[in-house]
């Protein structure tokens, strides 16, 4: 666990910087420089292309986190390489095939907005293309230990251009059609960079070797059970992630869009610890699994999930103690303040999800996985139910109350079912504290709503955070790892300090 919460931190600093980047583009520069009916069109150009990547996918990534191993000699992959670009391929063919056979039922769909869709349609599909290669060649790369510069080019890179693009827009370099295909272009750059790192600094082999299939008609067999179940899952888990702002998109307009984007982007933040751990414990879980090594995974899940969920609630209190600041001075603060209630729902979403994430990992990668696919036919069932009924009534809220919904149903699901064929749970004493720290905060800034100056209303509360947050992990020990990690600052800075006097 330790390689795991190091390679994690790191990861999650370079997260960080793009996170302030990403913060201040979202919240300042593309609400300043974008309407909110383009900034809308802007966001389901990322949002849908996302979408269209998991179908071209073909739960490549997953596969390659399964399977690796069992090619991998030394050096050499034993074509694995090379099958799994051949099936990115045809994914990206199968993927836009479709795409634009259904082109007219899409034009349909956003019918009250087809002035933006004609613009973004073909830039949708281009950020969809990129973005399955980019996702396979982070997943190589991650499967040999290394996601801090895909981290970089993701979180930091792709935000610093996406900035650019649109403030050339904002100055009339570009037109806003030309905006659209510019951020298409930015996924590609990000693919290509990828690409470049696995080349550069993996010593992997692309030869094709299909007699090693032949060899090994049981694996073969396998993967094809596993890889027809992983495609129809992870569109299952996209659907289910992506659905809103489709919706959203077609049945009430871009400035919604726009709206609910801002308290989505707030919310998903508090995911970026989780995704950083999740990138390197996925690998373990997979090895543990394939040597039954089913202590130390007992051991992995309770850290991975004592970690996320500790991480994630800091995190979003964090966030709640500024967004009244955040709000008050963005710009066109008034319209996207209606956001408010998206980030408490999707926020308490992203803790649950993670805290129970590993769970869909060990399913995902045991002989269990099809009850992964039966666990998303009926999440996508409710996320569609939920979404067609809330969002006429309630719009925003009652696509961000559907999503938490959905999310927390998946995750409590995989959590059962990975106690019924495992027999472990990912619960431990630590976890009550962190609901308890939770809960605490949010009942103390209900009595600092009464401060009426914004900015020392946010100075308190961002002080409860920090306090109540130290006092959880030094004295009521809420995690082991955190707490090696505070004293380890907490002695360089006194280190620093002493140095500095004398």
């Amino acid at each position: 666990m330790g390689v795991i919460i190091r390679q994690s931190i790191l990861s999650s600093a370079y997260t960080y910087i793009g996170t302030i980047i990403g913060a201040f583009s979202i919240l300042f520069a593309f609400p300043l420089f974008l309407s909110p009916q383009e900034f809308g069109a802007f966001r389901l150009i990322v949002e849908l292309g996302a979408l269209l990547s998991g179908f071209g996918l073909l739960g490549i990534g997953q596969s390659i986190i399964r399977f690796y191993p069992y090619f991998k000699e030394g050096n050499k992959s034993n074509g694995f390489m090379f099958l799994i670009l051949c099936l990115a391929f045809l994914g990206s063919i199968l993927m836009g095939s479709l795409y634009f056979v259904f082109r007219s039922q899409i034009f349909e769909w956003f019918g009250k907005e087809k002035g933006y869709i004609t613009e973004i349609f073909l830039p949708i599909f281009l950020v969809g293309l990129f973005r399955i290669f980019q996702t396979v060649f982070e997943n190589i790369a991650a499967n040999h230990g290394k996601i801090t510069s895909n981290n970089f080019f993701r979180e930091i890179l792709t935000r610093i251009n996406l900035l650019i693009v649109v403030g050339l827009y904002h100055y009339d370099f570009l037109d806003f059609g030309q905006l659209c295909l510019s951020v298409s272009a930015v996924f590609a750059l990000n693919a290509i960079l990828n690409f470049a790192l696995v080349i550069n600094t993996l010593e992997l082999d692309f030869k094709p070797n299909w007699g090693f299939l032949k060899k090994n008609p049981s694996l073969r067999k396998d993967m094809l059970r596993f890889n027809t179940w992983l495609m129809l899952s992870s569109i299952s888990l996209l659907i289910i992630q992506k659905i809103d702002f489709f919706m959203l998109g077609g049945t009430k307009g871009m400035l919604d869009t726009a709206v609910y984007s801002i308290g989505f982007y707030l919310a998903v933040l508090v995911e970026i610890p989780k995704r950083s751990i999740q990138q390197v414990s996925a690998p373990v879980v997979s090895k543990h699994l394939k040597e039954e090594n089913y202590l130390e995974l007992e051991k992995l899940y309770k850290q991975s999930a004592n970690n996320s969920l500790f991480s994630a609630v800091l995190v979003f209190l964090g966030i709640l103690s500024f967004t009244s600041l955040f709000y008050s001075i963005m710009p066109k603060g008034d319209i996207y303040k209606a956001s408010i209630g998206v980030l408490y729902f999707v926020g308490m979403a992203k803790i649950i999800e993670s805290w129970g994430v590993t769970a869909v990992s060990i399913l995902s990668n045991s002989r269990f996985y099809f009850y992964g696919l039966i666990t998303a036919v009926i999440n996508i069932i409710i996320a569609v139910y939920l979404n067609f009924l809330l969002i006429p009534l309630y719009g925003i809220n009652g696509a961000a109350f559907a999503t938490m919904v959905t999310i927390s149903v998946n995750i409590i699901t995989s959590v059962v079912m990975v106690y019924i064929k495992f027999g472990f749970l990912p619960t431990s004493k630590g976890q009550l504290y962190s609901m308890f720290y939770l809960v605490s905060v949010l009942l103390l800034f209900l009595i600092t709503n009464g401060i009426s100056n914004i900015w020392i209303k946010s100075a308190v509360d961002i002080s409860l955070v920090i306090s109540i947050g130290y006092v959880a992990i030094r004295y009521f020990k809420v995690s082991t790892e955190m707490e090696t990690l505070l004293v380890n600052i907490l002695n360089r800075f006194n280190t620093k300090v002493e140095k500095f006097n004398q």
